[in-house]
């Protein structure tokens, strides 16, 4: 079994029996796109829900980071799973699991709740899975805590450890 573990903005993938995390999901969300079928996963840490300073333009080739956006994390992931999966991922066999975009400075957020950047990650991380038809197995989002996850590719699931809980989705 081999652990990774992805950082702000990076996007990792795993096979088999490995395990794929996250620390420190604040604001962040993790957004976890497997294959039960091919037994691999991709796990992208995203920080902000879009990209704004690219050209009109904008291609995933500009952007440095495609996984530190939630409107390009979720195609970078699945041009990543088709990449090294040569077998063929298939759009229909993908499910997905996120957790994180917590609310770190209060129950307003910043300047009153409209940058609330926890709320931004989980409405756009949900809407680029949607438009890109992959269903939204399950999630823990929100709340004011940050969170560490792990995605297991033995079983598929999502382990969380919130403060000093610990759990699975």
């Amino acid at each position: 079994m081999t652990e990774y573990r992805a950082r702000i903005g990076e996007i990792i993938i795993g096979k088999k029996n490995d395990l794929l995390g996250a620390i420190a999901l604040g604001s962040c969300v993790g957004i976890v796109i497997y294959d039960i079928r091919l037994n691999i996963a991709a796990l992208a840490h995203v920080a902000l829900p879009e990209e704004l300073f690219t050209s009109h333009k904008k291609t995933i080739k500009n952007i440095t980071f495609p996984g530190r956006y939630a409107d390009t994390a979720v195609v970078e992931c699945l041009r990543l799973l088709k990449k090294k999966e040569k077998k063929g991922v298939k759009r229909t066999n993908l499910k997905a699991k996120i957790a994180g975009g917590s609310r770190m400075f209060g129950t307003k957020g910043l300047l009153g709740g409209g940058l609330n950047i926890g709320d931004r990650n989980i409405k756009a991380s949900i809407e680029n899975l949607k438009a890109n038809k992959i269903p939204l197995e399950a999630k823990d989002v929100g709340g004011n805590s940050s969170r560490t996850i792990k995605f297991d590719l033995a079983n598929f699931d999502l382990k969380i450890k919130k403060g000093v809980k610990n759990y699975k989705i």
